[in-house]
């Protein structure tokens, strides 16, 4: 009976770790802007008060066994700030867009494949470099669950990303992955970028929603980057200047 009753339990272990390896992660993900408020004297309070100071949105990650899918949640359109001084000597125009993105991973052969919309064009980005981070001890919870800390440079910012290895699946939102656990909370340049697990639902993953994304100019990441930096320079000589403040941001998920 002892024997039978050991059995029982190893069989209900075992199926409980396998129910954490299936399911779809809700992050919640913010990033401060580089706004001077205080050069906007001229600007009425009522208006600067207006301005976003960060931009936040929700994004999923789908994940099973064999692979995983980051992308973008559904969400309303972006708001925005149109302002124009009575003189017309001062004109403030901020778009708030987040494009359409998928990360995909193949959890059994590491390939990755990113697609990523830019300022209307669509871009396959592949050839990701392997993320080579430096595991601590240090833990905290998030959703409940206790989580390692993982540290690394990306684009010279300091990275800390926090895992759990409750969940058996080396998932994490986009490029936040390779640990030994699923990745729950990412920080970014001192909180520039804050990436926050809200809600996890374990769940078979329906056939047909992780999809390696095939349409799009093929880059990889070191021409993706390059394009997006001539990209941003194009946008602040064309909007720039002239008593005018006009900022047109898109969220690219890197």
């Amino acid at each position: 009976m002892k024997g039978l009753l050991v059995i029982a339990l190893a069989c209900l272990i075992s199926f409980s770790y396998a129910q954490k390896t299936s399911g779809i992660i809700q992050y919640k993900e913010t990033i401060k802007l580089d706004l001077d408020l205080s050069k906007m004297e001229d600007i009425p309070e009522s208006v600067r008060s207006m301005i976003p100071t960060e931009q936040s949105v929700e994004n999923l990650l789908y994940f099973t066994a064999d692979a995983s899918l980051y992308t973008n949640a559904e969400r309303e359109d972006d708001e925005g700030v149109d302002y124009k001084s009575d003189d017309n000597s001062m004109q403030i125009d901020i778009q708030m867009q987040t494009p359409e993105h998928a990360y995909y991973k193949d959890l059994k052969t590491s390939e990755i494949v990113e697609r990523q919309d830019l300022f209307g064009k669509r871009f396959l980005i592949t050839g990701a470099k392997k993320m080579k981070w430096k595991l601590s001890n240090e833990t905290k919870e998030v959703l409940g669950y206790t989580c390692k800390k993982a540290t690394i440079k990306k684009d010279g910012k300091a990275v800390e990303a926090w895992y759990t290895t409750a969940i058996p699946a080396s998932v994490g939102p986009g490029h936040f992955h390779a640990l030994p656990g699923a990745v729950l909370a990412v920080n970014q340049g001192e909180g520039q970028r804050t990436i926050v697990a809200t809600h996890i639902d374990f769940k078979k993953v329906e056939d047909g929603v992780i999809v390696k994304p095939k349409k799009g100019k093929k880059v990889n990441a070191e021409q993706f980057a390059k394009i997006a930096e001539e990209k941003a320079k194009e946008m602040a000589e064309m909007y720039g200047g002239n008593g005018t403040v006009i900022m047109k941001t898109e969220t690219i998920e890197r």
